[in-house]
């Protein structure tokens, strides 16, 4: 029999199929025997070594990880990839095999690798709605957020019972960030600041977690400087919008972390402080649901426009100080003219603390007219002043102007 790097074709009688599906006595003696042989190192066609066939073993759980743990001592790569570009751990978790999967992370394999398809071996599990091994998974920190080559997450696939386990697998993670060696399970509690942006980033809704706003040209609104306001209203949409709305929640936040009280606001506290919908008043896809109606413009009385970048049909936080607010503004005006609003000015708030808002929407024709205090949480602590600041809109026309036959009522 070749050694080294040679290739074999595999049969119903082949060296693999018998590490993981002849009886348990039987694997175990062929295995040594390889082991004694020098033989545990060949390859199939597809470069999958003997640990996967172990991993991956029919039997129970406990033979799989006693194969596995034989393979390893001899010298057989722990994260050796496949043509496929998975691990054994892959293996080990589209079987369920929970103790396997313990063992080989503990051995250190990489829990997070991605395969050619962009996914992990928690993909697998929770295809397979393999539980105990998606729980496992998550408490060796496995990343629930990562998107594959289809744009979808493991949520996507996910029954109603993993979904659950993933929102709670969610807060915890905003409570703590897990540092060193898996083995050492090194834990500190998140700081309010971290658990806030935690839990800005968790994405909303079962759905591909990245999309670019597909929209068509009697969609575009108005562009300048390499961006453009579009109407589009897809879920997806819908849903990133929301997470740029948590983000939005977060910014103000971040205005007050040097408050005393700071670290006593939560975040549904901080989104109502703001005019946020909480989480905690109705499940996350019901504030995505409500976003998605108000772009599909089902509600007479609002509208919400996303400004994307032209070229990458994307935009996020990075984006900030290229002039996206005051086209928004500008787009915002023209879009409620052409719904046939008739409005005589536009007003707005902003907090005091805020002045690159503030400047922004001076540079926009905004000039001030009140402001009030500005109060957070249930206890009402305060800090800053709400300030408010109007402009006459760019499309009143006033009672007796030669501009047009229309008279607009402020509203």
């Amino acid at each position: 029999m070749p050694v080294g790097r040679a290739s074999i074709k595999i049969n119903k009688d082949d060296m693999f199929l018998t590490v993981r599906d002849a009886p348990f006595i039987k694997a175990r003696q062929h295995v040594a025997a390889l082991v004694a042989s020098n033989q545990c190192h060949l390859k199939t066609v597809m470069q999958q070594t003997l640990l996967f066939f172990a991993a991956a073993r029919y039997g129970e759980d406990d033979e799989a990880l006693e194969l596995c743990d034989t393979l390893l001592r001899a010298g057989v790569p722990l994260n050796h990839l496949d043509d496929n570009r998975q691990t054994a751990l892959f293996y080990a978790a589209r079987q369920g095999h929970v103790n396997t999967c313990n063992f080989l992370v503990y051995s250190k394999a990489n829990v997070d690798t991605l395969d050619k398809f962009g996914e992990t071996a928690l993909f697998y599990a929770v295809k397979r709605s393999r539980i105990t091994a998606v729980e496992k998974l998550l408490d060796h920190g496995a990343d629930f957020e990562i998107v594959n080559h289809k744009n979808h997450n493991v949520m996507t696939a996910a029954s109603d019972e993993l979904c659950a386990i993933f929102q709670e697998a969610r807060k915890k993670r905003r409570l703590e960030v897990t540092e060193g060696p898996v083995e050492q399970h090194n834990k500190r509690p998140r700081s309010a600041l971290e658990q806030l942006e935690a839990w800005a980033d968790e994405w909303p809704m079962r759905h591909p977690k990245i999309e670019t706003a597909d929209f068509k040209q009697k969609d575009l609104l108005k562009s300048e400087g390499g961006y453009s306001v579009v109407k589009v209203s897809s879920p997806t949409t819908a849903a990133k919008l929301r997470v740029l709305e948590k983000h939005f929640v977060v910014d103000h936040a971040k205005l007050m972390q040097h408050e005393s009280w700071f670290g006593k606001l939560t975040h549904e506290q901080w989104s109502k402080s703001v005019g946020v919908l909480t989480d905690a008043l109705q499940p996350p896809n019901d504030a995505v649901k409500g976003i998605k109606t108000v772009l599909s413009d089902a509600n007479p009385h609002h509208f919400t426009l996303p400004a994307i970048e032209t070229a990458n049909k994307d935009v996020d936080s990075q984006h900030a100080g290229r002039g996206i607010g005051g086209l928004l503004l500008k787009a915002a005006e023209d879009y409620s003219h052409r719904l046939g609003w008739k409005c005589e000015t536009v007003e707005l708030s902003v907090l005091a603390r805020n002045q690159r808002a503030i400047r922004c929407y001076e540079k926009a024709g905004f000039t001030f007219n009140s402001e009030s205090d500005a109060s957070w949480g249930p206890k009402e602590f305060s800090a800053s002043k709400w300030q408010r600041f109007k402009k006459v809109h760019k499309h009143h026309v006033k009672k007796g102007s030669k501009k047009g036959p229309d008279e607009f009522t402020k509203q």
